[in-house]
């Protein structure tokens, strides 16, 4: 994990603070929505699926989370996720609100 860390050049403890970063590392995507306050920090291929790791930004709250799907990643309105993520369970290739 401390060679994870060094690599994506995130400190473990934010100066002046106790507050410890959250990293999530996905590989064939997490199967559920990313809150909006993780950034993709890397996206790399990866025995043959996307191997992408995030990590958590300000914890503020949005009205929208990230989707993965084999090929990108899409920001979604927590209103839609609902639509999107059946979409994406019936092997549709793309969803557009």
């Amino acid at each position: 994990m401390i060679r994870l860390i060094s690599a994506l050049g995130v400190k473990p403890l934010v100066p002046h603070g106790e507050e410890l970063v959250s990293i999530l590392v996905t590989y064939y995507g997490l199967g559920g929505p990313i809150p909006a306050s993780y950034e993709l920090v890397a996206n790399e291929c990866f025995g043959g699926d996307r191997l992408r790791t995030w990590v958590q930004g300000s914890r503020r709250q949005s009205s929208s989370a990230w989707l993965e799907t084999v090929d990108s990643v899409m920001s979604v309105s927590r209103s839609d996720m609902h639509c999107a993520l059946a979409s994406l369970i019936r092997g549709e290739p793309s969803w557009a609100p």
